[in-house]
């Protein structure tokens, strides 16, 4: 992911939701988030409430939402490149 990151962020703002129930503590998130080199911003879901609004039946999933909020696309498990090039398609 971090390569379509560096890829996308030329585009669109990149944001990570950390909905997991295994990450118990905010050590314990920066410590995946430094295993998985991930660079975006990452946002804590400790509730289940991002979870619960986008009706995530599991994880990872990916949205594409647009500057007013709207879902343009939805994505469940692992992107690759072919989702590079959705995003690209959308300017």
């Amino acid at each position: 992911m971090q390569q379509e990151h560096e890829e996308l962020k030329k585009h669109v703002q990149i944001v990570t939701v950390n909905v997991s129930k295994f990450e118990k503590s905010l050590q314990d998130v920066q410590d995946l988030v430094e295993v998985l080199e991930i660079s975006s911003p990452v946002l804590l879901d400790k509730n289940g409430d991002v979870f619960r609004k986008y009706l995530l039946r599991g994880i990872p999933a990916t949205f594409l939402i647009d500057s007013e909020g709207k879902i343009i696309s939805k994505k469940l498990g692992l992107i690759g490149p072919e989702f590079l090039q959705e995003v690209k398609k959308i300017k």
